[in-house]
């Protein structure tokens, strides 16, 4: 009877200690999932996960994170990707991981940047949780942000010039040896004011062209064979601020 209570007994204890473990490594998961990770962030007031955060050089920040799911000291966690700038831990805001910020849960350490150009802080987790990662860019102080581009006060023409037809007789359906052909000449831009001069460009072997206008009307003029096949006609268009529309210009070979 000894044996079997002494057994029962054992059974128990294996029984309960089986059931404790399995209820902190279910703690511990329950932490990692992405609600209870995201609070944890938000509860320590952290930058986000993920996240690009633009600083001046002499700026001063500090790094708050959960202390269960990161290293407390996270000062050798900068590395520079691009140009001379650092960031280098500052004591008077306190010891790493237990500055002013820093509480019970979470870890704080004060830093300031220094020199200009880009750092990567990427600390590893303790315990599964995703691995902390942001992107600073950090500018020289006192410079003003770069004024965004001004739109393009101009147009864009794009265009073909084709040549054709180039068999003695059509065929339906046509024949792929007697399609037009891409045309290489020189184009003549003529703007309907006729006191501006016009403008030449050239098509290429594809017949391919493009050019920038101002907004207005434009003539554009394939140059052919000077009173001889081929002919080209002319086409009129309108180019507006801004915009870009493409043409196609067709020149005939006199072939019948």
């Amino acid at each position: 009877m000894k044996r079997v209570a002494l057994g029962l007994i054992i059974l128990v204890a294996v029984v309960a200690a089986l059931a404790a473990f399995t209820k902190i490594n279910s703690s511990s998961r329950s932490a990692h999932q992405s609600g209870s990770y995201d609070e944890q962030l938000a509860a320590c007031h952290s930058i986000p996960n993920g996240s690009v955060q633009d600083e001046t050089e002499t700026s001063r920040i500090f790094i708050d994170l959960p202390r269960a799911l990161y290293p407390a000291d996270v000062t050798g966690y900068f590395k520079t990707v691009q140009g001379d700038a650092t960031a280098g831990y500052v004591s008077n805001g306190g010891l790493p991981g237990n500055s002013l910020q820093a509480t019970s849960n979470c870890s704080s350490t004060y830093f300031e940047f220094n020199g200009t150009g880009e750092v990567d802080l990427t600390v590893p987790s303790m315990s599964g949780a995703p691995a902390y990662s942001i992107h600073f860019i950090v500018a020289q102080e006192g410079t003003p942000p770069s004024p965004a581009p001004a739109p393009s006060m101009q147009g864009t023409v794009r265009g073909t010039v084709m040549l054709g037809p180039t068999c003695p007789v059509e065929h339906y359906p046509p024949e792929p040896q007697c399609a037009d052909k891409p045309y290489r000449t020189t184009i003549r831009v003529q703007p309907a004011d006729s006191s501006i001069p016009y403008t030449t460009i050239t098509s290429d072997a594809n017949g391919a062209f493009s050019v920038s206008l101002d907004p207005g009307t434009y003539t554009f003029v394939p140059v052919g064979g000077n009173g001889m096949p081929p002919t080209c006609r002319p086409q009129q268009v309108a180019v507006a601020a801004g915009s870009s529309q493409s043409v196609s210009l067709t020149c005939d070979t006199g072939i019948r």
